[in-house]
C-alpha cells in the first residue's frame, strides 16, 4: 500500500488552479470587451469634440465642451466621399475579423468553463457583439471632414511619393491655419533661417525668408512626382484692423506646387502673396464680445439675452467689394434659459448681394443667463403655451 504523500495539499492545489483559471477568463473576456467597445467610445468622443480639442487632448478626454457641429457640418455640405468610405471599409474589415476570431474563442471559454457569474458575463458580451460596425461609421466620417480636407489621402507620415498619397494646394493651406492657430507655440519655428545641431549647420529652404522681412514661414518640399513645392505665409500691416480702429496684421497663405527649381517655387508663391495683397481687402465684420442681436430669452433671470460671434470675425474680398455684403442672423427660438456663455444657438450668415455665401460663424451666447425662479418659469411656460 502506498500514500501520496501531497494528498493533504491536493484540495487546496486544485482551488488555486480553479482560481487562477478564472481570473484568467475574467481578464479575458473583459479584455476582448474592451477591445470591442474601445474603438466605438474612441469614435463617439472624437465625433463631438472641436477640431481643436482633437487636436490637443488624448483620445478618451470627455469633450469640453461638447458639440454637434461636425455632424452639423457632415450633412449640410457636399464632400468628397470617396476617400471617407474606402477607409471606413477597411475599419470595418478589421472590426469584423476582430468579431469572429474574438467570437471563436469566447465562445470556446464559455462552452468550457464553469465560473460564477458565467451567464450574466456572456449576455453582456452578447450585447457587445450586437453594436453594429455601421454605427462608427459617421463618427469616423466627422473625423475625417473636421478640417474638411476633402481631396486629401495620406499613406504615410515623410511625404513621399506613393500610390494613394495626395493631397491639394486648398488642403495645405487648410492645414498650415490649423497649425498657425490651433499651435502658436510651435509655429515660431517655421521662421528659423537656419540652426546648428552637432557643428553642422542646417539653413532653411524658404527662400522668402530672406527676401521678404513679412514672411515667417512655412514649409517647402520636392519630390519627383509634385516638383519644387512651397507653402508661404505671411503677415503685413493694414489699417484698422486692429482693436478700436488701430492698425493690426493681416495674414495670407500661398501655396505652389510643382515647380522646376527651388527659386521657381520661391519666384511664384512671392507673386501670389503679394497680388493677394492688392487685389483683396480684410473688412472687419464683428468686434470681439460685441453683441450682434438681443432677443427676448423665456424663463430666464433677464429678459433678452446677449448674441454675437466668440471672438473678432474678419472677412477677405475681392478689392471694393466690402461695402457690398449682408449679414444674417439665423438661430434658435424660443430661446430658453439657462444658457451659458459661449454656448451656440445659431449661425451668422455673411453673403454677397448677389446671394452667394462669403462665410458663415457661430452664433454665441456672450454672457450666461440663470434659470427665473419656479414662479417666473411657470409663467413663461404658460406664454409659450398659448404662443
Amino acid at each position: 500500500m502506498t500514500r501520496s504523500t501531497n494528498a493533504p495539499g491536493a484540495p487546496r492545489s486544485a482551488r488555486m488552479s480553479r482560481l487562477t483559471a478564472h481570473l484568467f477568463t475574467y481578464a479575458f473576456l473583459i479584455g476582448v470587451a474592451a477591445l470591442m467597445i474601445g474603438p466605438f467610445v474612441f469614435s463617439v468622443l472624437t465625433s463631438i469634440k472641436t477640431p481643436k480639442q482633437f487636436n490637443t487632448t488624448t483620445p478618451l478626454t470627455l469633450p469640453d465642451p461638447a458639440t454637434t457641429e461636425n455632424y452639423l457640418s457632415l450633412f449640410g455640405e457636399k464632400y468628397n466621399f470617396v476617400v471617407p468610405i474606402v477607409v471606413t471599409a477597411q475599419v470595418v474589415l478589421v472590426l469584423v475579423a476582430g468579431q469572429m476570431t474574438s467570437s471563436v474563442l469566447a465562445a470556446y471559454a464559455f462552452a468550457q468553463l464553469n465560473f460564477r457569474g458565467r451567464d450574466a458575463i456572456f449576455w453582456v458580451y452578447i450585447a457587445t457583439l450586437m453594436i453594429p460596425a455601421v454605427v462608427t461609421i459617421i463618427p469616423l466620417y466627422s473625423m475625417m471632414t473636421a478640417w474638411g480636407l476633402k481631396n486629401t489621402s495620406f499613406t504615410n507620415v515623410t511625404g513621399l511619393t506613393e500610390p494613394g498619397h495626395q493631397s491639394t494646394a486648398r488642403d495645405m493651406a487648410i492645414i498650415a491655419s490649423h497649425i498657425i492657430r490651433d499651435f502658436p507655440e510651435y509655429f515660431p519655428y517655421y521662421s528659423i533661417r537656419e540652426y546648428k545641431y552637432n557643428n553642422i549647420s542646417q539653413a532653411n529652404r524658404n527662400l522668402l525668408l530672406r527676401r521678404d522681412p513679412s514672411v515667417d514661414g512655412m514649409k517647402t518640399g520636392h519630390t519627383e512626382a509634385a516638383g519644387y513645392c512651397l507653402l508661404a505665409t505671411a503677415q503685413r500691416e493694414f489699417p484698422n484692423l486692429g482693436s478700436a480702429g488701430a492698425p493690426g496684421k493681416r495674414r495670407l497663405i500661398a501655396v505652389v506646387m510643382h515647380t522646376t527649381s527651388s527659386q521657381a517655387r520661391a519666384n511664384e508663391a512671392q507673386k501670389l502673396l503679394n497680388w493677394g495683397y492688392q487685389a483683396f481687402d480684410t473688412v472687419r465684420l464683428f468686434d470681439d464680445a460685441k453683441p450682434i442681436a438681443t432677443p427676448p430669452i423665456w424663463k430666464g433671470k433677464v429678459d433678452q439675452v446677449k448674441l454675437g460671434a466668440s471672438g473678432s470675425v474678419f472677412i477677405s474680398v475681392p478689392k471694393g467689394e466690402g461695402g457690398k455684403l449682408e449679414t444674417k442672423v439665423e438661430r434658435t427660438d424660443p430661446l430658453v434659459a439657462p444658457l451659458t456663455k459661449g454656448q451656440q444657438v445659431g449661425t451668422i450668415k455673411v453673403e454677397t448681394k448677389g446671394g452667394g455665401d462669403a462665410r458663415s460663424v457661430p452664433l454665441v451666447v456672450l454672457e450666461t443667463v440663470d434659470e427665473a425662479g419656479l414662479l417666473g418659469r411657470a409663467w413663461d411656460s404658460l406664454r409659450l403655451w398659448i404662443k
